[in-house]
C-alpha cells in the first residue's frame, strides 16, 4: 500500500515586518477591546492560524467548531476571536470571496510560498482554491508537468527536467572560459555589495544559461526568485555587470522551471 502524500509544510517563512493591514487589524481590535495587549493578541492570532493552515495545505476548511477551539488555542472569547478573524478577511490577510464560497482560509501570499516550499513533491490541488494566475494557467497543460489535470496532483514532470537540464548544460558548454570566469567575479563583486542574507536567500542559485550579442542570460531555481531579483535587485545586479563586462552588455534574469 502506497504511502499518503503529506500536504502539509514543516515550516514556513514570516515577515519581518507585517504590512498596513495587519496593523488595521491591530488599531480595529484595539478600538473593541482596549483592555487587552492589541498587538501581541492579534499578531498571536494571525501565527497561529498560518500554523494551521501550512500545516494542512495551502488552505484549511473553515467552521464554527474551528472557530471555538481555536479561541480557546488562542485564550480568547469567541466574540474576540471572530472580530479578529473578520479584520483579517475585511483586510484582505485572507481571502474573503473564497472564505464565502468555500469555507476555506487562504490568501495569493499563502499560496505563493505553499506551492515554492512544496515544488518538489507531490500535493493535492483543488483549482477552484487557486488564486495565482500562473498555477491557473498550467491547469490542464499536460507538457509543463506542473499539474495532472486527471487526478488534480501538483507533479514535477521528470522527462522535462531532464531535458531543460540537458539543454541548459549544452548551453553552457559552448560558453567559453573567459565569459565564465567573468560571470563568477561578477558574482563575487555583487555578494561584496550586497548583505549575505540577502545573496544567499536570492542568488545561490544563481548561474549563467547564455551570452550573445553582450546580453547574459542567468537564471536561478525559482520564479520566485527570479520575481525578487527583477523587481528589488536588479539594478545593483545591471550595475556590477556592467563594470565586469562592460557598460554594453546586459543581463536578464530567468526562473529554471520556466
Amino acid at each position: 500500500m502506497a504511502r499518503p502524500i503529506k500536504q502539509g509544510l514543516d515550516y514556513f517563512p514570516l515577515d519581518t515586518v507585517f504590512d498596513e493591514d495587519v496593523k488595521m487589524c491591530i488599531a480595529l481590535y484595539n478600538s473593541k477591546f482596549p483592555q487587552k495587549p492589541a498587538q501581541s493578541v492579534v499578531i498571536g492570532t494571525l501565527i497561529i492560524l498560518y500554523q494551521k493552515i501550512y500545516f494542512n495545505n495551502f488552505y484549511i476548511e473553515w467552521n464554527n467548531k474551528r472557530s471555538l477551539l481555536t479561541a480557546n488555542e488562542c485564550g480568547l472569547a469567541l466574540d474576540e476571536f471572530e472580530t479578529i478573524l473578520n479584520s483579517f478577511l475585511a483586510e484582505g490577510i485572507f481571502n474573503k470571496t473564497l472564505f464565502d464560497k468555500y469555507q476555506i482560509l487562504t490568501s495569493k501570499g499563502i499560496q505563493k510560498r505553499y506551492f515554492e516550499i512544496a515544488k518538489r513533491r507531490n500535493v493535492e490541488v483543488k483549482e477552484e482554491y487557486l488564486l495565482l494566475n500562473e498555477l491557473k494557467k498550467r491547469v490542464n497543460v499536460a507538457e509543463t508537468g506542473v499539474f495532472v489535470a486527471e487526478t488534480g496532483v501538483f507533479a514535477n514532470n521528470n522527462a522535462t527536467k531532464k531535458s531543460k537540464e540537458k539543454e541548459s548544460k549544452e548551453n553552457k558548454n559552448k560558453l567559453n572560459k573567459t565569459i565564465l570566469s567573468k560571470f563568477k567575479a561578477m558574482c563575487e563583486s555583487l555578494k561584496d555589495k550586497m548583505n549575505p542574507c540577502t545573496y544567499n536567500a536570492w542568488f545561490e542559485s544563481f548561474s549563467i544559461e547564455d551570452y550573445k550579442s553582450n546580453v547574459i542570460t542567468a537564471s536561478v531555481s525559482s520564479k520566485m526568485s527570479a520575481e525578487i531579483i527583477n523587481d528589488n535587485y536588479f539594478d545593483v545586479l545591471s550595475e556590477t555587470v556592467k563594470e565586469v563586462f562592460d557598460k554594453n552588455t546586459s543581463i536578464i534574469v530567468i526562473d529554471r522551471e520556466i
